[in-house]
């Protein structure tokens, strides 16, 4: 038992920091995308580029800040050995649908290398979704094994 205590800490902590790295790239892409559309008074369908700029920043702020919230709430789990509250596996659920859609964005963008990368995050993040779920114990009082009826 001790044994699958401790992959289960690692695979916790494993995911939580690369949450927050997520976090932070997606923070830094949105980052560079608002300065490259503002500097260079690009304009797609009439909309101005300073309000362009200004939505690329707030959305990937927004995306950065939940992927982040998220690690550091995985990291908490993990630190207290503990199951998480539904608010942490709804975000962390949030997390695994985006970013199974970058997967499948980059794939068609950046090739297989991008994706393959990207869809083993993904089986991080749903092994932690898996592992943080509160499973049931059996009672006390239940016999282990059944007993033939004579």
């Amino acid at each position: 038992m001790r044994r699958l205590v401790l992959s289960r800490k690692a695979v916790l902590a494993t995911a939580a920091v690369l949450l927050i790295v997520v976090g932070l790239v997606l923070g830094l892409v949105g980052l560079v995308l608002g300065v490259a559309v503002n500097q260079q008074r690009m304009s797609f369908g009439g909309f101005d580029p300073h309000l362009m700029a200004i939505a690329a920043w707030i959305g990937q702020g927004a995306l950065a800040v939940v992927f982040v919230v998220t690690g550091v709430l995985v990291a908490l789990a993990a630190a207290r050995d503990a199951t998480a509250g539904t608010p942490t596996r709804v975000l962390l659920l949030i997390a695994c649908v985006v970013d199974g859609v970058l997967a499948a964005a980059l794939l068609a963008l950046m090739g297989v290398g991008v994706f393959l990368v990207l869809l083993l995050l993904l089986a991080l993040f749903v092994a932690a979704f898996l592992l943080l779920r509160d499973y049931p114990a059996p009672p006390a009082d239940a016999p282990h094994s059944p007993t033939p009826a004579a």
